[in-house]
């Protein structure tokens, strides 16, 4: 499955972006102890 890796400037950390077979992203935290949230933000 295609990954891409997107610098958030905000918070200085990495936003992982996985791309889901319907063609969306799932956004995957990178940071510990936080769970996966949807990016505020989404291109299509």
């Amino acid at each position: 499955m295609p990954r891409t890796s997107v610098q958030n400037g905000t918070s200085g950390t990495v936003d992982g972006f996985r791309i889901g077979r319907n063609g969306s992203l799932t956004k995957v935290t990178t940071a510990a102890g936080l769970p996966p949230l949807p990016s505020p933000a989404r291109r299509a």
